[in-house]
Formats: C-alpha cells, structure tokens, sequence
C-alpha cells in the first residue's frame, strides 16, 4: 500500500488556481456588454427646432429655389419636373446668383445616394447656401 506523503488526514489544500468563477463573471459581463451597446448606440433623440411664421433677417432677401425629390427618385426644380440629374444640374446653373438660397426637400424614403449626389454637385460649383427641410408647415 502506497503511502501518499503530502496528506496526513486532513483537508487537502489545492494548490491550483481556480478559474471557474472567473470566467463564468467575464462571460456574463461580456454577454451584458453585447446587449446594451447596440441599444445605447442606436437610439438617438432628435427633437427639431419649431420655428414661427415669421423669419427676421438683417441682410437682404435671398432669392430661394426649391429642389424636390420623392422616394423614387422623381426631381422637381421650383416645381418643375426634371427628366434627370443633368437636367436639374443645368437647372440650377442656370438660374444660380450670389443672392440665392437652395432648399432641398426630400420624402423621408428616398434613398440616401440620391441625396447625396444632389448635395455633392452643389459643393462642387461652391453652392453653400443649402437648407434640407424637415417638415414642411
């Protein structure tokens, strides 16, 4: 009979790190972790400015010209229909001045190209006078 000499009888020590419980905690804060952050991320509060019916202004009256897209992808150009891109590009160079405004409406569905090549060839010809409108009243 083999005699182990580290044990006399009494409660055996482990001489090992146990990493169980360590590891159970970093799971579940991990797994915490995944779950809020999306939501802490994607949920952003907008609240728009209201504005009253009368607009105040200093310098003198800008000339504003209204571009119009749905969401599929028909333009307007101070209510009139465009056939393309190129022709409200033309449009705009057209009836551009130093004293005008852009306002570009546009359906809560369109898609975001869309928007953005209207957006790119503005700030190509230095237009920079450029409101979207949210809502209209």
């Amino acid at each position: 009979m083999e005699i182990n000499s580290f044990s006399d009888g009494e409660d055996d020590f482990m001489s090992e790190i146990n990493i169980t419980p360590m590891v159970d905690v970093m799971l579940l804060l991990m797994l915490i972790f995944l779950v809020t952050a999306p939501v802490l991320t994607n949920n952003i509060d907008i609240n728009l400015p209201e504005t009253s019916g009368s607009v105040s202004s200093v310098t003198e009256p800008m000339e504003v010209k209204k571009i119009f897209i749905n969401d599929m992808g028909i333009l307007f150009f101070d209510e009139k229909k465009q056939k393309n891109y190129d022709e409200l590009f033309q449009n705009i160079l057209v009836n551009s001045s130093d004293n005008m405004e852009i306002r570009l409406l546009a359906d809560r569905n369109t898609p975001y190209h869309n928007i953005a090549k209207i957006l790119a060839f503005l700030k190509e010809k230095n237009i920079t006078n450029i409101g979207l409108v949210t809502e209209i009243e």
